[in-house]
C-alpha cells in the first residue's frame, strides 16, 4: 500500500507502521555549496547521504528533495529478512 505524505495527517505518521521511503536513489550533487573544501580525508562523499549539514549535495530524483528528506512516500511496514 503506497500512500502519499499529503494524505498523512500527524497521527499518521506513527513510527509503528508508517514507512516513509523514496522511489529513486539519492543523486550526489558534486558541484553543491556544502562539498567546497571536501577532500578524501573526509571520507566518501557518498557515505554522507543522512548527514543534514550535508544535505544541499544530494537531490531524490523521485520529487526533487534534498538528501533531508526522510521520504515522499509512506506506507505499511513491510519487514525484510
Amino acid at each position: 500500500m503506497d500512500i502519499p505524505p499529503e494524505s498523512l495527517g500527524e497521527d499518521d505518521e506513527c513510527e509503528y507502521w508508517v514507512c516513509r521511503y523514496h522511489t529513486a536513489e539519492a543523486e550526489l550533487l558534486e558541484d553543491a555549496d556544502c562539498w567546497y573544501g571536501w577532500h578524501e580525508g573526509n571520507g566518501p562523499m557518498e557515505e554522507q547521504l543522512g548527514n543534514y549539514d550535508l544535505a544541499e549535495g544530494f537531490r531524490f530524483s523521485c520529487c526533487g528533495s534534498d538528501g533531508s528528506n526522510e521520504g515522499c512516500r509512506g506506507g505499511l511496514h513491510v519487514a525484510t529478512a
